[in-house]
């Protein structure tokens, strides 16, 4: 955002000085012309001096024709005279102000309205939230940020979705809590705002399912009962209740999911510890059965 925002003031900047531009060279203009009628007013005295000496027989009519050619050459090599102006000085000065002011506001109000603002703003926020060394102070200013948005669009359901990852970034989990239950206010079929709220929630009450918590995860399950995320926390509670067969069904049901990389190595430890707490010990092999 702040490359977008360096880009745009130098292209405001470019737009002013087009518009300021020609006013100021007015004034200078104008100065110019002063400087013109000076160098006439000097030619003509310097033709009347000239007049004189030939009058009175000091040069002869030819050197008085020569000198006065003379002059007007110079007079035309360096004083053109130019049309006076019609504002000059300060007022030039103040009407390019005004006129660039008026420029910057007019292009920020057009583009608030007319251009991509929210979503830039937006793909800022999903690139500050996938970063794993986001400073707090970027996070709480985002926060910030999408609150403002949000107070003024509040059907705006992505900004909601990103407002409550970013409070949970910033260890809020209540606020998170609160904002993926407008989410699913506004997306009540999307299965992604569920489980957000089903998460903030388990992390806003310390590790417990709640009753009302857990009748939204059994709507998830039995939606998706291979859901990564919500097997992940029923197999959490079950280690919790030293309930270790529903942890292993629960853990084999994340595995199922498509969980990769770290996340499925952590499900294999916490799947081979469950297995060592029910004494299986053996080796085993994770598979999926479809009943037609």
């Amino acid at each position: 955002m702040t490359a977008f925002i360096l880009a745009a003031a130098a292209l405001l900047a470019l737009g002013c000085a087009f518009i300021a531009w020609p006013l100021l060279r007015r004034a200078d203009a104008a100065d110019g012309a002063d400087r013109g009628r000076t160098n006439v007013d000097l030619y003509r005295q310097r033709v009347q001096e000239i007049d004189y000496d030939r009058d009175i027989g000091t040069i002869s009519a030819a050197q008085a024709a020569a000198l006065t050619t003379e002059l007007a050459g110079t007079l035309l090599d360096d004083a053109v005279v130019a049309a006076p102006a019609t504002e000059v000085g300060g007022r030039s000065v103040r009407v390019a102000l005004a006129l660039a002011v008026t420029l910057v506001i007019t292009a920020v109000g057009l583009y608030r309205y007319l251009g991509a603002y929210d979503e830039v703003a937006l793909a800022e926020a999903a690139q500050v939230l996938r970063s794993d060394a986001v400073a707090p102070v970027a996070v709480a200013d985002l926060v910030k940020r999408l609150r403002t948005h949000l107070a003024a669009q509040p059907s705006d359901a992505e900004s909601w979705y990103l407002l409550g990852h970013a409070l949970l970034r910033n260890d809020d989990a209540p606020g998170a809590v609160t904002a993926f239950e407008a989410l699913v206010a506004l997306v009540p079929d999307e299965a992604g705002a569920a489980v957000a709220l089903a998460q903030a929630r388990y992390i806003a009450d310390d590790g417990v399912i709640t009753p009302a918590n857990r009748t939204l995860i059994d709507t998830i399950i039995a939606s998706d009962p291979t859901q990564t995320i919500v097997n992940e926390m029923l197999a959490l509670s079950a280690f919790q209740a030293a309930d270790y067969a529903a942890a292993v069904r629960h853990l084999e049901q994340a595995l199922a999911g498509g969980a990769s990389g770290a996340r499925a190595q952590s499900l294999q430890t916490g799947l081979a510890r469950a297995r060592a707490a029910l004494g299986d010990t053996g080796p085993a092999m994770a598979v999926t059965v479809d009943l037609g």
